[in-house]
Formats: C-alpha cells, sequence, structure tokens
C-alpha cells in the first residue's frame, strides 16, 4: 500500500491525505495479506541510445494483477483518458494539464503504425478544439459527444503523430458540416528521380534513380553525412484541382529533416514524423516540378572514419591538432566509428499527394 506523497512541500499533510485516499480505495478488496492488493513492482530498463532504432516497442497484455488495479481505480473514477471499449493501448499516449478552466491534453502516437479510434477525454460541458504545433492550425472537433463524466470523439493519427486537444467552456458549434465532396485517391509521385549528394568528406554524386531508398543501402553513400537534392516531375490532372479542398504533400519516411520547393516556391520544412505539407498554393493542373533537400545526421560520416578526426584549425593554436587523451577517456569515438546499426537516411518515401477537405 502506498505510504508516502512524493515532494517535501506539505510533506506530512500530504502523507495523511494518501494513506487515507488509499484505505478509502482499497479497503474493500482484500486480495492479499493484511488486506492489500498484490501488484507488480514497475522499473525502468535502461537501453544504450542509438539513433537507428525506433522509441517503440510493443506493449505487452496487462497481466492479471495489472486488470486488477484498474478494476479497482475504475471504481472511484473515470480513466483521465481511454480508447474504444476500453481497448489496451498501443503506443498512444498523453498528458494532460490544466489551466484555469481549460483542460489541455498532449496526445501522441509513439507506434510506427496508422490509429483510427474513439477515444474518451475526463471532460465534460467543455468545447474541444484541435491544436497543431507544426503548422499552427487551430480546428473545432466536427464529431464530439458527452457521455456521463467522458467526451467522446473520434481520432485518426498517422504514425508518430501528435496534437494537442483543447477542451475549453463555450456553446457547441451548430452543425454547418459541408456536404461530402469525392475526393481523388492519394497519387503516388514515382518516376524518375534526379539525385544529388554533397556533403563534406564526399565527392558529389549524382545519379538518377526510380526506386527510393535510404542511403545506407549502398555502400557508395553508406557514410554519406549532408544534404541530398532530389528533383522529380509529374502531372496533375485539371480535373483533381478541386474547389475548396486542400492538397497535402506525404513524404513517407525521412531521414531526417526535409525541405520542400513546388513550381519554385518554397513550401516549407518537415522536420518530424508523418512529414507532411500542405502544397495547395504551389501545385497547378499540368506539370509540376518538385524538389526535396534532405538532411541527415553526422553518425554515417562518423562511421566511415578509421581514426579519430583532428582538431578544427581554428582551434589546434589552443588545443593542439590532436587531442587522443580524450578519446582514450571516453572510448567515445571508437564506439561511434564502430557502429553498424546506421539510421535510415535520405528520402525512403513512398511520396504521395492526398486530397483532403479543410
Amino acid at each position: 500500500m502506498p505510504a508516502e506523497a512524493a515532494g517535501l512541500q506539505s510533506c506530512s499533510q500530504n502523507d495523511q491525505e494518501l494513506k487515507q485516499l488509499a484505505g478509502e480505495i482499497f479497503a474493500s478488496h482484500p486480495v492479499g495479506k493484511g488486506g492489500g492488493v498484490i501488484l507488480p513492482q514497475y522499473k525502468l530498463n535502461e537501453k544504450p541510445f542509438n539513433p537507428g532504432r525506433q522509441p517503440y516497442t510493443p506493449t505487452p497484455p496487462l497481466n492479471g494483477a495489472q486488470q486488477q488495479l484498474l478494476h479497482i481505480l475504475e471504481g472511484v473514477m473515470s480513466p483521465d483518458f481511454s480508447l474504444a471499449d476500453r481497448a489496451q493501448s498501443d503506443g498512444l499516449t498523453f498528458i494532460h494539464k490544466r489551466l484555469d478552466d481549460v483542460d489541455i491534453y498532449f496526445v501522441c502516437n509513439l507506434q510506427p503504425a496508422r490509429i483510427v479510434t474513439d477515444v474518451g477525454f475526463r471532460v465534460t460541458g467543455k468545447v474541444p478544439q484541435r491544436w497543431d504545433a507544426i503548422t499552427g492550425k487551430v480546428a473545432p472537433v466536427a464529431h464530439f459527444h458527452a457521455d456521463n463524466n467522458v467526451t467522446k470523439l473520434p481520432l485518426e493519427f498517422e504514425p508518430w503523430e501528435s496534437a494537442f486537444f483543447v477542451f475549453a467552456p463555450g456553446m457547441p458549434p451548430l452543425d454547418n458540416v459541408r456536404p461530402a465532396v469525392a475526393l481523388p485517391e492519394p497519387m503516388t509521385i514515382a518516376g524518375l528521380w534526379q539525385m544529388k549528394l554533397e556533403g563534406h568528406g564526399f565527392d558529389t554524386f549524382i545519379t538518377n534513380i526510380t526506386t527510393l531508398v535510404s542511403w545506407t543501402a549502398a555502400s557508395r553513400t553508406r557514410h554519406f553525412s549532408g544534404t541530398g537534392r532530389y528533383e522529380a516531375e509529374f502531372m496533375m490532372p485539371a480535373e483533381q484541382m478541386i474547389p475548396g479542398a486542400n492538397l497535402v504533400l506525404a513524404l513517407g519516411q525521412v531521414g531526417n529533416i526535409a525541405e520542400v520547393e513546388l513550381n519554385g516556391q518554397n513550401v516549407g520544412v518537415a522536420w518530424i514524423a508523418p512529414h507532411r505539407l500542405d502544397i495547395t498554393r504551389a501545385v497547378r493542373a499540368g506539370k509540376n516540378r518538385l524538389v526535396i533537400y534532405v538532411t541527415n545526421t553526422l553518425i554515417n560520416y562518423v562511421t566511415g572514419l578509421k581514426v579519430p578526426p583532428d582538431v578544427p584549425l581554428d582551434l589546434q593554436p589552443r588545443l593542439g591538432k590532436a587531442n587522443p587523451g580524450v578519446y582514450e577517456y571516453s572510448n567515445l569515438a571508437s564506439r561511434e566509428m564502430s557502429e553498424t546499426d546506421l539510421p535510415p537516411s535520405g528520402l525512403i518515401g513512398p511520396v504521395t499527394i492526398h486530397w483532403e477537405c479543410p
């Protein structure tokens, strides 16, 4: 049974309140010895960080003790955030903050798979909005309903996508949903790409490709760190320039940051998954020219080194030409130079265009 509250401020008072609450919650559930509930001990397992690995592992099913704890807690209070039919989350997580009378939920999909589900927030009497921290767009949630003390709404997240859901007092929006418009299926930008790689310690490399793959897949480009330029052309049929619909360019997998130009216009930087940019204002009927600049990290270059590099020239008067003592002490250079699990680099795609209603 919990006996001490976190923190030092008013610790004695908080400890007493914690014991009282724990007694009220668990007293009617004498499962273990002494009337307590037997639960597994939780701990964090530290793993060496590697940029090539994603921070996601499948969530194991809840064991009996964990399910029992949830059952007890749900008898006292509804979950702060829940999935439809009380399904167990596999990567969909949240943080809840309250600012005066506004409830703010940050919801994040930490798995490499798309999520489509209904979710519930322990909020009532307030109107939800969806805030996009990448684009700055604030949009009302068109469909939601309150059930007891929970507000439920549909949620669609791409892999690694996140958003803020902000609940503020106010009247629900009027039902002014526009009539459904038949939108085209996503269009894949396929065909010929010209790829040009330029970076420190790397001879400029220009080639034409028809398949987008990671730079690490070929020995010629495996240790390239820098910026790659991809150029392609595609046709946009005039009948698919639908008035009122937005066109979104989805870059697929990117390692690591992409800057996009369409028909000579800069349409933005995609620095975080799902790497999507609005291209409505730049696309045109007929032929379009797309240029994508992708920059990766320095680890690829470092793993191609045989010996640690010299100290930069401007620092050599102070530090000397090389500083092997630092490398020997930290073993940093030998670890990074021997790394074989490199992160995906470049434009891996697939690159597609999607039509969306605003």
